[in-house]
C-alpha cells in the first residue's frame, strides 16, 4: 500500500486589498480573520487540482493566539466569533460547500508535523483523502497557507516516473523543515509513502 502526500504553499496579503471572487458566498467575509481569507482563497484558487476531503486537520502552532489579541484590544463581536482554533474553517466550508469531520490539531511547533502524520495513519486504516492546513505569517502583512493532501493511490511503473519515493519510516523521522525541504525539492511537490 502506498500513500500519496502532496504539498501546496499558498502566500497572501491580509488585510487583501481586494474583494475576493469568493465573497458573495460567505456572508460578512470582510470580517473573517486571517486564517479564514487564506484557507478559503486557497481553496478557490486551486480547487480545479485538489480532491474532495473526507477529513480536514487544522494545525495550529498558536490555535487562535492572533483572534483572542485581536478581541481583546476591541471588543468586537465581530472578533470573538474568531476565537475558537476550528472557527477558521468556516469559511472554507462556505466557499467549497463542503461539510464534514474537521479536527484541529495544536501541539505547539510540531502541530502541522502532527497533523501530518496523523493524517497518514488515519489514511492507513480508512479510505480518502485528507487536507491538512498550516498557517504562517511572514511579514506584518504577507501570510502563506500550506495544504498536505494525503490519500491512497495505486502505484503504476507508468505514474511513479515523476514522483519522489520515500519510506513512511524515514519520512516519520523528518522535522518540520525536513518536510518542507523535502517539498520544494521535488519537481512537482509529490511524495509516495511506501509503508514498510
Amino acid at each position: 500500500m502506498n500513500i500519496t502526500v502532496r504539498y501546496y504553499n499558498y502566500e497572501y496579503d491580509f488585510p487583501s486589498k481586494n474583494v475576493p471572487e469568493w465573497s458573495s458566498l460567505v456572508e460578512r467575509w470582510y470580517q473573517v480573520d486571517t486564517q479564514s481569507y487564506g484557507i478559503a482563497s486557497f481553496y478557490w484558487d486551486n480547487k480545479k487540482n485538489l480532491n474532495t476531503p473526507n477529513l480536514i486537520m487544522l494545525a495550529s502552532n498558536c490555535a487562535c493566539y492572533q483572534s483572542d489579541l485581536a478581541f481583546i484590544k476591541t471588543l468586537s463581536p465581530s472578533k470573538f466569533v474568531y476565537t475558537l482554533p476550528n472557527v477558521m474553517s468556516s469559511t472554507l466550508c462556505q466557499v467549497s460547500k463542503w461539510n464534514g469531520p474537521i479536527l484541529c490539531i495544536q501541539n505547539g511547533l510540531d502541530s502541522f508535523r502532527t497533523a501530518i502524520l496523523e493524517a497518514i495513519i488515519w489514511n492507513i486504516k480508512n479510505n480518502g483523502c485528507i487536507w491538512v492546513f498550516n498557517s504562517n505569517q511572514i511579514t506584518d502583512s504577507k501570510y502563506s497557507i500550506e495544504l498536505i493532501e494525503v490519500k491512497k493511490e495505486d502505484i503504476t511503473k507508468d505514474n511513479l516516473a515523476d514522483k519522489e519515493l520515500l519510506s513512511y519510516k524515514n519520512f516519520y523521522n523528518l522535522n518540520y523543515n525536513e518536510i518542507k525541504n523535502l517539498f520544494t525539492s521535488t519537481t512537482n511537490k509529490k511524495i509516495i509513502l511506501k509503508m514498510d
